[in-house]
């Protein structure tokens, strides 16, 4: 049959066909491979008609596919065809090797039952069984998606048991055709699937069905046919471990449902005969459950139903000998129970077959090596229950003696070899094996001691001399071997351990350490045993300490000596402590008295004295472990022995001399935690944590690091609360050596959740001393530039008073600083404080806003304060993370309403003008502000009836602040106007009223829009008023406010006619001498105004005269300015960046008659003056060039680049003063003469400063780090200074440019420095060059050729050049014209991708008047002048000049009346006579058309000359 069955499933169509054969198969199994394929003609979806097909293919994939596509299309619904056909392919998909391919057919059939409702009902009996079957799928996410499938179609367990009764007969059906019927041939084509996945599909098949079969078992099975089918018992010694599992739970279901009707000869057969000779592994513990529970149900299986020719007990002990053969614990206690429950007559009928027996066990148990100890456990229950089954005494003497007796001695002895290697808990192996000799047999006890005590006695005695390379592993094992025999012992005192066998150890071990003076550590380990452990009373002991003892000390004995002494309460401490020895075995037996000692002991003033003096200052390693053993001596907790080494320890950190050695003895206790803890928790441990932080910040390195990680192990040990408040208070007064703020802002964030928040706050008189001392020094007026408050800060006073020094940390900062860190990485969550209040958080409430201010004005000039000194990078960013989180906390706590009302009202506290006032009022501003932003009528009613008069009260400082704050809502609004009027009307009568005039700046910002409602007369008599004042305005204050307020009225005067503008502008030129910071901003206002008043239609002729007649000193003064901003500096000075980038935008049109001033600018710290530098002599240099060519090429002069300039670019310390120097060396190019530019060339190059430059661009374009800079999107052939996004951009652009500028103008430079690069250079930077900057480069090499070619000379010795460019061919070819009636002398010169790091090709295009050797010497002359020079016009000009020398003199052929003959060479044929030329070729077609040899000229024979 199965031959028939191969042969008909040759093909698919033969497979599909092969259920029509009635007389071979009445139906087709729904999990064969062969079955017939669906009907797929009735689904309209043709994507689900594919998809069905494609799960009939062989590949795993495609039907993985094919599943997920029936998800997605069927998710909503499927009719009856779709439904038909798919109950058809799921029984073999859900078999499917693939696991995906199982889990997504669940899958979708639950998907589907779901959607159809009962329109599947008829269908379920082909799909059920495969369903159910999926739900014992060995793979859990296959099971699982059976499961789930299950869950969602049938909700219900009601449901799901329904299932089992219902489609049982199909489920049977399934069953007995995976069992019976089906093979692995059968269910794969071997065609396609491999043996082992063919193999692998059938056991999973077999073993689901052997499930189901257990299944219905369970709920009923209505047939036992099946039951007693001899192939079903066969899979019980089956190869794979899963299938025999499953066997052998359906015959535990079987055995539990008590069905008796099996054929038990067949189950014995498989079972016993077959099963027990089979290997377990994977299944053991199951097959050990079924034969337990099959023994009890029917033991006859062992005798009379079984029949085969081996016998049971063979069979038996051939399993046992396996061992539990990889099965968990428990299989060895239920191998033991099977033991107990065969039948007596299979294996204990007499000793031999007991021991024979027990042998085979050993060896099962020899060979487990996970649970060794459920090993040899039941290994020992099942000894104790055989040797109860033996009745003889000697039998049981005999088997005890052979079985248990040689643990305990392999045990005590440690024997290795196979027969007796007990590994485990040996221990409780030997225990349990003695206890069971001792409750059957007291002579075989007695040689078991006899045996072990003599072993050991010998192995004593055998021990190697101190002399021996392995003295201490013989010692140590004969220390082991006593310690394993006394805790036998032990553990059976009751066994009755014979007194002279111990005194025999006794003195064995007491004679021998005698005799080698105590050098035996391991006899004086037992000795110290027996005294400890043994509780022994006996005289030769006592004698031994009292007399003996003190001698043997100085041996490598002395731990287990001391111990004995102790324990026998034997005085020894003056010995050990007092011994002159320095021997490691004395160190060693301090460390031990040291650590196990009793309290009364250190009672003793001599042995506390020499206690300390051995532990010293902790100096070295020996004197801290003496040090450590103390500490952790469990009797000495409150002894003042141990007071007296700590307090020591503490006062060795204070030392510098001790504190590294006190260092390495608390890293030493680190290591004890419980000592630790034990230390963190006692008097000194709050002392001990603030000295390591303090140590933290030391500068030393080392002692920093090692501190802060001991400061660490210490707070980890214990809660340090108290500890920590204690010195942060400290901190934040000010007192003691400072921490680091980054130290003292962790402690109080370790704090700030254990306590309450106002513990760690600072006090009031902290904040307010801290203040106090930062107003000492002067206001600088530069800061009315940049505060909001602007000219009061003329106003403003130094507090002279103010006596009180600074205080500093070691880092430079201030209290006040180290204050406001603290609180605000402390308290950045400003929930904390929410339930807090107090006079400490009204003083935070208070002051935090006034320090920001102090913080903000150090930011803005770094010499405005002193709040920290130093002002690093690193310093700058932490302050201005302080400043950004201290803004978001004001801006939390500006949600409370009290909050608000409270600082409202500190507008009268505004009367002073002093510095701490100042700052106060600029925390006012800046509250106002914020909280107008977000509830405008909050401030509005809070300063209703204020607000409209607010400009006439005499607090300035209050004034100023509301108005700045809220001039942008003033400005909109009626008040408002009539302010700025009455504010003008006021300055018009009283020009030198300043804080009018401070006021009415400030009211107007940066939008003076609202003066176009002022009438015009009135701004003209306030202009006019300004201008005029301007000659009695002595004061700098008065004089930059003023120009300030005409900065904001010019706009509205311009178009009137005064000689006030030309008064106006005499002022300004002469004001442009201040060299003030602020006075030069004011100017630069009014000059801003005043240019762009020139340029409107509406404006007055006077204003444009007066311009022009003061247009030159104006550039002056603008050009003094730059000079004045130009001081180099490397402080925060914003006010003066600000100065400089308003004067760089007035720069953009001036004319520059000296640029070697601004070279020197050019090195200015200020960008902005950097830039303007840059910006005039971009413009000017190239300027400059043509006239520079000319008188070169007139004068004979010697030109070279700026010294100034050739100064700058060696310097690399500024990256874009370094590059903008460049690409002013590279503006000398564009239009200089080509010789000037080799005079340039040839000056860059003597330099050497161009390989520096090349360095930079390499680094800062990151070409060798694997991932180079992108500049496909920059525009390399242009920079515009100040455009880039940030400052890093810029260098890349700038860097970027600068490179293309110098391939451009020096190509022959940067080759000569290319060609020096190493590969990992060089090959990058060609690959980016070739990438980005070639195509320009090109582009731009051809222009430069054609613009050279079209300015060729025309005269008459001069040969001029044709040259064509091909830009998309990267070619040049150049042509000269030789003579009219032949072809042009022409080359062609290609330039490589990587131009112009690689040299260009120059070949041969027409070769004419000169041979063919002359030609290619010509073409390689060519390539090496480009080459060396970089220059493709140097090249042609080369070539011009060859042609031109090799044309000189030549005259027409006087036959051709040509220069060229037609074989392209000149006349090289004299007449000996005429001495006319001639060309050859024209020569002999005369001689052969004349029939004559004459001359053509004078008919004279023609000679050759």
């Amino acid at each position: 049959m199965s031959r028939k069955v191969k042969a008909q499933a040759s093909s698919a169509r033969a497979a599909t066909g092969f259920g029509g054969f009635g007389s071979f198969q009445t139906a087709a199994s729904s999990i064969s491979y062969i079955t017939e394929q669906p009907d797929l003609s009735q689904i309209a979806e043709p994507g689900v008609v594919v998809a069905l097909k494609n799960l009939s293919k062989k590949d795993s994939t495609t039907k993985t596919k094919a599943l997920d596509d029936l998800l997605e299309s069927l998710k909503d619904n499927a009719d009856l065809a779709v439904l038909t056909a798919w109950s058809d392919l799921y029984p073999r998909a859900s078999i499917d090797n693939s696991q995906l391919v199982r889990r997504n057919a669940h899958a979708l059939q639950g998907l589907l039952t779901v959607n159809a409702g009962k329109k599947i009902a008829p269908l379920l009996p082909k799909i059920v069984p495969s369903w159910l079957a999926g739900t014992f799928d060995s793979d859990k996410s296959v099971a699982k998606a059976a499961n789930d499938a299950l869950d969602k179609s049938f909700p219900t367990d009601d449901k799901k048991a329904a299932l089992w009764k219902v489609y049982k007969s199909a489920i049977y059906e399934r069953v007995e055709d995976a069992l019976l019927n089906q093979t692995a041939l059968t269910l794969s084509d071997e065609r396609t699937t491999s043996p082992d996945e063919a193999q692998a599909k059938y056991v999973r098949v077999v073993s689901t069905g052997m499930r189901l079969l257990s299944q219905l078992v369970s709920t009923g099975l209505d047939s036992h046919e099946i039951l007693n089918e001899k192939k079903l018992w066969e899979f019980a010694y089956h190869d794979d471990p899963s299938l025999r599992s499953a066997t052998y739970g359906l015959l535990l279901t079987l055995l539990s449902k008590n069905i008796q009707d099996l054929d038990w000869t067949i189950l014995s057969t498989s079972l016993l005969y077959k099963g027990l000779n089979v290997n377990q592994t994977g299944s053991s513990r199951a097959y050990v459950q079924a034969l337990c529970k099959l023994t009890e149900s029917h033991s006859s299986v062992w005798t009379t139903d079984y029949t085969a020719k081996t016998t049971a007990s063979k069979r038996l002990v051939q399993f046992l000998r396996q061992g539990a053969q990889s099965g968990p614990a428990d299989t060895w206690s239920r191998i033991a129970h099977l033991l107990r429950i065969v039948p007596g007559t299979v294996c204990k009928n007499n000793l031999e077959d007991v021991n024979s027996l027990i042998e085979a066990y050993r060896t099962g148990v020899l060979v487990e090596r996970v649970h060794v100890d459920a090993a040899w456990s039941s290994y020992t229950e099942v000894c104790s229950w055989l040797v109860e089954s033996l009745q003889l005494p000697e039998e049981r003497d005999a088997f005890l003696e052979q079985n248990l007796m040689p643990t305990v001695t392999a045990y005590v002895m440690k024997t290795s070899g196979d027969r007796w290697r007990i590994s485990g808990r040996a221990d409780k192996t030997a225990s349990t094996a003695l206890r069971i000799i001792a409750d059957h047999s007291q002579v075989v006890l007695e040689k078991t001691w006899a045996a072990a005590i003599d072993a050991t006695i010998t192995k004593m005695r055998m021990s190697l001399p101190e002399t021996s390379k392995d003295y201490r592993t013989s010692q140590d094992d004969v220390a082991s071997q006593g310690k394993r025999l006394l805790s036998l012992s032990q553990k059976l005192d009751a066994a009755g351990v014979p007194k002279a066998l111990i005194s025999s150890l006794l003195d064995a071990t007491l004679d021998l350490l005698k005799s080698r003076n105590g050098k035996p550590y391991g006899a004086a380990s037992i000795l110290e045993g027996l005294a400890v452990s043994t509780n022994i009373v006996d005289d030769t002991l006592n004698q031994f300490v009292r007399s003996e003892l003190h001698s043997l000390l100085d041996s490598p004995s002395v731990e287990q000596l001391i111990t004995i002494a102790i324990q026998k309460d034997q005085p020894i401490g003056t010995t050990i402590l007092g011994s002159s020895s320095t021997s490691l075995h004395m160190a060693r037996g301090t460390e031990h008295y040291l650590r196990n000692a009793p309290a009364h002991s250190f009672d003793d003033k001599e042995i506390a004295r020499l206690t300390l003096g051995r532990i010293g200052n902790f100096e070295d390693e020996k004197r801290r472990a003496f040090a450590i053993s103390l500490l952790v001596n469990p009797h000495l907790h409150n002894h003042n022995i141990r007071a007296d080494v700590l307090s020591r320890l503490f006062d060795s950190l204070s030392s510098n001399d001790d504190r590294s050695h006190a260092l390495s003895m608390l890293e030493t206790l680190s290591t004890q935690s419980s000592l630790m803890r034990e230390l963190s928790q006692s008097e000194i441990g709050p002392q001990l944590s603030s000295k390591l932080l303090l140590l933290a910040d030391s500068p030393d390195h080392t002692i920093a690091e090692r501190a802060n990680s001991l400061s660490t192990t210490l707070s980890g040990a214990s809660n340090q609360t108290s500890s920590s408040v204690s010195i942060i208070r400290q901190q934040l007064r000010g007192d003691g050596d400072a921490l680091s703020v980054l130290t003292l802002a962790d402690l109080g964030l370790r704090s700030v959740a254990a306590v309450e928040p106002m513990e760690i706050l600072p006090d009031p008189e902290d904040w307010q001393r801290a203040i106090r001392s930062l107003c000492g020094s002067p206001m600088h007026s530069s800061l009315s530039i940049t505060s909001p408050l602007h000219g009061v800060v003329w106003l403003i006073e130094a507090d002279t008073q103010i006596t009180q020094p600074v205080v500093r940390d070691g880092e430079d900062f201030s209290l006040l600083f180290r204050i406001v860190f603290f609180v605000t990485k402390v308290f950045v969550d400003a929930t904390v404080l929410k339930t807090s209040s107090g006079p400490r958080v009204d003083a935070l409430y208070r002051w935090y806003p006034v320090a920001l201010e102090l913080i903000n004005e150090k930011l803005t000039l770094d010499d405005a304060n002193t709040i920290w000194l130093g002002s690093t990078a690193e310093v700058l960013h932490a302050a201005s993370d302080v400043l950004s989180e201290g803004t978001q906390l004001l801006t939390t706590w500006l949600e409370d309403e009290d909050y608000v009302q409270d600082w409202l009202l500190r507008g009268s506290e505004l009367d002073n003008l002093d510095r701490e006032t100042y700052f106060t009022a600029l925390a006012y501003h800046r509250i106002i502000s914020r909280l107008f932003d977000t509830r405008p009528q909050a401030v509005l009613q809070a300063y209703e009836d204020s607000l409209s008069t607010i400009h006439k009260s005499d607090d300035i400082l209050e004034s100023s602040s509301i108005l700045s704050a809220v001039n942008e809502f003033l400005l909109g609004s009626q008040n408002g106007l009539k302010m700025v009027n009455e504010l003008l009307s006021h300055i018009t009568q009283s020009p030198s009223d300043f804080k009018q005039v401070a006021l009415l700046n400030i009211l107007l910002g940066g939008n003076s829009s609202i003066l176009e409602k002022v009438p015009q007369q009135r701004q003209v008599f306030a202009f006019k008023g300004l201008v005029a004042h301007l000659d009695e305005a002595k004061d700098g204050s008065i004089l930059c406010e003023t120009f300030r307020l005409l900065a904001h009225l010019i706009p509205f005067v311009r178009s009137i006619y005064s000689d006030m503008w030309a008064q106006l502008l005499q002022e300004l030129n002469g004001a442009w001498s201040s060299t003030d910071v602020v006075s030069i901003h004011a100017i630069l206002q009014v000059y801003n105004q005043l240019k762009m008043a020139t340029k409107q239609e509406d404006v007055s002729e006077d204003l444009v005269s007066a311009w022009s007649a003061n247009r030159m000193e104006l550039d002056s003064g603008l050009l003094h300015c730059l000079q004045s901003l130009s001081e180099n500096s490397h402080d925060v000075d914003q006010p003066r960046s600000i100065t400089a980038e308003l004067l760089r935008r007035q720069l953009s049109d001036i004319k520059v008659t000296d640029e070697a001033k601004l070279y020197v600018l050019l090195n200015s710290s200020q960008s902005a003056v950097r830039e303007a530098a840059y910006g005039l002599l971009h413009v000017t240099v190239p300027a400059k060039q043509e006239q520079l060519s000319i008188d070169l090429a007139l004068e004979q002069r010697i030109a070279a680049l700026p010294e100034e300039l050739m100064n700058l670019i060696t310097d690399v310390s500024n990256t874009q003063q370094y590059l903008l120097s460049w690409n002013i060396v590279f503006d000398h190019f564009p239009k200089a003469s080509y010789r000037l530019r080799e005079t340039y060339s040839a000056s860059l190059k003597a330099s050497g400063v161009v390989n520096q430059l090349l360095d930079l661009i390499c680094e800062t374009l990151r070409i060798t780090s694997g991932r180079p800079l992108d500049a496909s999107k920059m525009q390399i052939a242009q920079y515009d200074v100040g455009t880039a996004e940030t400052p890093e951009q810029d260098i890349q652009w700038l860097s970027v440019h600068t490179y293309y500028l110098a391939l451009l103008y020096t190509p022959a430079l940067i080759k000569d420095w290319f060609l020096q690069q190493k590969n990992r250079v060089k090959q990058p930077l060609e690959a980016w060059t070739q990438k980005h900057m070639s195509p320009a480069i090109v582009a731009s090499s051809m222009l430069t050729v054609i613009d050279w070619s079209s300015a060729q000379s025309s005269g008459s010795d001069d040969r001029p050049i044709e040259v064509k460019a091909s830009p998309r061919g990267s070619e040049i070819i150049a042509s000269i014209a030789v003579d009219p009636e032949s072809p042009p002398i022409s080359l062609s010169i290609s330039l490589p991708l990587a131009y112009p790091l690689e040299s260009p090709t120059v070949s041969s295009r027409t070769r004419v008047g000169v041979s063919e050797k002359n030609w290619q010497s010509w073409l390689r002359t060519i390539q090496i002048i480009i080459f060396s020079s970089g220059s493709i016009i140097e090249g042609l000009v080369a070539f011009r000049r060859n042609v031109q020398g090799a044309l000189k003199g030549q005259t027409e052929c006087a036959i051709c009346y040509s220069i060229i003959g037609t074989d392209m060479q000149t006349p090289n044929k004299k007449c000996g006579t005429c001495k006319n030329m001639f060309h050859g070729a024209c020569l002999f077609r005369w001689f052969k058309s004349s029939n004559s040899s004459s001359c053509p000229l004078c008919r004279n024979n023609f000679n050759y000359a």
